[in-house]
């Protein structure tokens, strides 16, 4: 296939423009392929379930953690109480951790073995002592008052997805420009340079694109 009939029979051109440009004793010809909306919607589109699917599964993998959570706590709540103690629940003791944590970004954007999360710890150990009538002498409830800090963790922090490429953006339009040197012998070279221009947005890339005109 030549590759004036694989430029022109591209689908994914909605317009192919043909211009001389030659100059300097060197004869030159540039094709300007402009994208189809079709092509960069279907483009938009899978980039974008993909990253919905990283969200998703992000927010599973953030449940999950937060009822092995809930039912650590509620273990070591079943295990503190004492004779005036109350029956809770899951939703409750979550309720309590949202209350008195809170998600704090700037921590997270720091490595540490914490949670990146504000809590009132005293505050915590107060409603749970006073309240539920916990034991609050037991050598375990320390280490029952910080685990509702990983509660508020999985509860509050936005979804991180694993996604590896860029984020989806709607490209509103795109063309390639590529040009073609004629040798005196009749032959074709293709410019190492070609240009992608995406919402009026100029960027030189490698003649490699040429490649897409070749699928069908």
């Amino acid at each position: 296939m030549t590759i004036g009939a694989a430029v022109d029979g591209y689908k994914g051109c909605q317009k192919v423009k043909w211009e001389d440009v030659s100059g300097n004793d060197l004869k030159l010809v540039k094709v300007t392929c402009e994208v189809s909306s079709d092509v960069l919607k279907a483009e938009f589109d899978k980039q974008n379930a993909r990253y919905e699917e990283a969200v998703q599964k992000a927010k599973d993998d953030a449940q999950k953690s937060l009822e092995k959570t809930l039912e650590r706590i509620m273990n070591n709540y079943n295990e503190l109480k004492t004779e005036g103690s109350s029956d809770a629940n899951k939703e409750e003791m979550l309720a309590l951790a949202n209350k008195f944590c809170k998600y704090d970004e700037e921590k997270a954007k720091k490595s540490s073995f914490s949670a990146p999360v504000n809590c009132d710890n005293d505050a915590i150990a107060d409603e749970l002592a006073n309240k539920y009538k916990l034991n609050g002498n037991a050598f375990l409830f320390s280490t029952f008052v910080s685990r509702f800090q990983w509660a508020a963790l999985d509860s509050q922090r936005p979804p991180k997805p694993i996604f590896f490429g860029d984020m989806p953006k709607q490209i509103n339009s795109r063309s390639y420009e590529l040009k073609f040197i004629i040798n005196t012998d009749k032959t074709v070279d293709i410019d190492r340079k070609a240009v992608m221009i995406e919402d009026g947005e100029r960027k030189e890339i490698g003649s490699g694109v040429l490649g897409k005109f070749y699928e069908r």
